[in-house]
Parts: structure tokens; C-alpha cells; sequence
């Protein structure tokens, strides 16, 4: 278990450093992990990324492999914040290849205040109510595909799905 003020890393399992036959050290994991938050955007932005809405997150898989050949199997995911909740499952993995990332997952956003949450992205929306929206993320880096996408937002005034 690791600590920091902005993530908690919590794994169980198995790490072996050295196998018979091998140069050099190489090792290989079998771990459940999970990774906790109380600041999801000061945590995205350590990483170059930008979050404007503040959030608590947890992430949960099963770590298998080596450095820049791993696989994530069982991914859990959650986040959420006054106006957002996200949450998926699914896998990702970076095994042999020089292309980086890949990536697959089933995906679900749902806002209280449609109009709040697109104001935080600098955008503005003509209708305010609750929204939700779920889909297939999926690829690797520089492809990354949105499938089968079902959005609904429910307003006073009308509905659109």
C-alpha cells in the first residue's frame, strides 16, 4: 500500500523480480490494484491532462506482465462530483507494442445540470436538465473510436434521445 496526498495505491498479489535463465532484471506481476483519489483533477493535471470539475475517483483491475508490456484485465472504474458521476469497466493493455496504449472500455456519464457541466468546458448549452450518456471507448493511441452511443438529456421544457 502506497500514500500520498493526492492517490491511494493498494495492491495484493504476486511480483517476481527474477526468473531462472534471465539477464538483468525483468519483472513480471499478478496484482489486484486499486487506486483511490480525493482530487481527481489535481491528480489529472500531475499528468497533463485538464479536469475542471473536481471529483473523487476509484479505479480497481487485475495488473499483469512486465514495464511496457502489460495488460489491465477486470477494470472497474468510478468517478464522482457535485455535478458528474463516470463510471466503466472493461481492459486495456500495452503488450509489444511500440504504439502505446490500447484500450477498451464500456463507459457511463451522468449529470444533474447539463448546462453546469458544459459551462465548466467553457461551452454553453440553450437547454438545462439532467443528462446521460453511455458508449464504447475503444483503441489505441491516435485511433481511439467511440461506439454505440446512447445520450438522452430531459429537460423541463422537452426531452432528446
Amino acid at each position: 500500500m502506497t500514500n500520498s496526498a493526492l492517490l491511494q495505491v493498494t495492491a495484493s498479489g504476486e511480483v517476481e523480480l527474477w526468473r531462472p535463465g534471465q539477464v538483468g532484471l525483468l519483472p513480471a506481476s499478478n496484482l489486484r490494484v486499486l487506486l483511490e483519489t480525493q482530487a481527481l483533477s489535481e491528480l489529472t493535471d500531475l499528468f497533463g491532462g485538464q479536469l475542471p470539475l473536481d471529483a473523487t475517483a476509484q479505479a480497481q483491475g487485475v495488473l499483469s506482465g512486465a514495464p511496457r508490456n502489460f495488460r489491465l484485465d477486470e477494470i472497474f472504474f468510478e468517478a464522482s462530483g457535485a455535478i458528474l458521476k463516470v463510471s466503466g469497466t472493461g481492459r486495456m493493455e500495452h503488450i509489444g507494442s511500440e504504439e502505446g496504449l490500447w484500450l477498451d472500455l464500456e463507459t457511463k456519464a451522468e449529470t444533474s445540470s447539463l448546462a453546469r457541466f458544459t459551462d465548466a468546458y467553457g461551452l454553453i448549452v440553450p437547454i438545462d436538465g439532467s443528462a446521460s450518456a453511455s458508449a464504447r471507448v475503444w483503441g489505441g493511441r491516435g485511433q481511439v473510436r467511440v461506439d454505440d452511443i446512447d445520450a438522452e438529456v430531459i429537460a423541463q421544457s422537452a426531452s432528446l434521445r
